[in-house]
């Protein structure tokens, strides 16, 4: 996850169920990228995390589709 104003990068790594956190995110408009070996990047641009937000972005599993 990349903040579009101060360029920081989070990177987490999900569970086996798809599951992914991002404990502490300061607020500001952020990309999110989905990596793994053999499938395409998913993005999802333009979040945008508000002080005291939890957000749910769906499943990192959802997101994946064949190269």
């Amino acid at each position: 996850m990349t903040s579009r104003t101060q360029g920081n990068v989070l990177t987490a790594v999900t569970d086996g169920g798809g599951r992914f956190v991002f404990p502490i995110v300061r607020p500001d408009t952020y990309t999110l990228q989905a990596t793994l070996p053999g499938f395409k990047t998913a993005e999802r641009t333009n979040l945008v995390v508000n002080a005291n937000d939890k957000l749910s972005t769906g499943r990192a599993d959802a997101w994946r589709s064949a190269r």
